[in-house]
């Protein structure tokens, strides 16, 4: 006898409930127990964490019954290092100010270094500087006693008579 697909179809329609039905009940349990395992440590993760508040609560409360009932000389002790540790405290703090009071002395004292190099004689200071392009087109009768020539060379002003030599 040959098979042919016109035989297969209700063969198929038979079996699908013979499969489909347990098969989804698989699914259902299965999925039933993925969220019962979610929530068990869900919980699980909640009553650790409240065992380690209240552990720490614990410890806290420990540690302030042995302060309150630690004898005159520990507390003494323990004053004493706390001091201890302020002085030190106090002492970075003050070698860390005069540190910076002398590096902004030294910062001052460079600057001024440097504008000293960088002013000419009988120059104005407070002038802002001319740019290279403007260089040498001074007019005559400024307050300097010297003037750039257009090749960046220094040469005296004739025109002027602040300095008579």
């Amino acid at each position: 006898m040959a098979w042919d697909w016109g035989q297969t179809g209700p063969l198929v329609a038979v079996l699908t409930p013979l499969v489909g039905v347990p098969l989804a009940a698989v699914t259902f349990y299965l999925r039933a127990l993925r969220e019962q395992h979610t929530e068990a440590l869900t919980d699980l993760a909640r009553r650790v964490d409240r065992l380690e508040t209240r552990a720490d609560a614990l410890r806290q409360g420990l540690a302030d019954a042995a302060r309150d009932s630690a004898t005159k000389e520990e507390w003494i002790r323990e004053n004493l290092l706390a001091r201890d540790e302020r002085r030190r405290l106090s002492e970075a703090v003050t070698r860390l100010h005069a540190e910076q009071h002398a590096a902004a002395r030294l910062s001052g004292w460079a600057t001024t270094a440097v504008r000293g190099f960088a002013v000419l004689p009988g120059a104005n200071p407070t002038r802002r500087a001319r740019s290279p392009r403007r260089a040498g087109t001074r007019r005559a009768g400024g307050t300097t006693d010297q003037r750039i020539k257009a090749d960046g060379q220094w040469q005296d002003n004739p025109d002027d008579q602040t300095h008579p030599q």
